[in-house]
């Protein structure tokens, strides 16, 4: 699942499943808290920062 404007990737902890869940968003603050959050029930899970240009 690709989510963008994942924010703290809350919406991953409601999904159902094993599945692949790729978080973007523009704030790095918000992805250090989801990486450090944790918890995730998810197969894999991954952050990416997106810079503007």
């Amino acid at each position: 699942m690709l989510d963008i404007g994942c924010g703290t990737g809350f919406i991953s902890g409601l999904l159902q499943g094993n599945f692949e869940y790729i978080g973007i968003d523009i704030s790095a603050n918000m992805l250090d808290y989801a990486a450090q959050k944790g918890g995730y029930k998810n197969t894999e899970f991954s952050f990416l920062l997106l810079h503007w240009i």
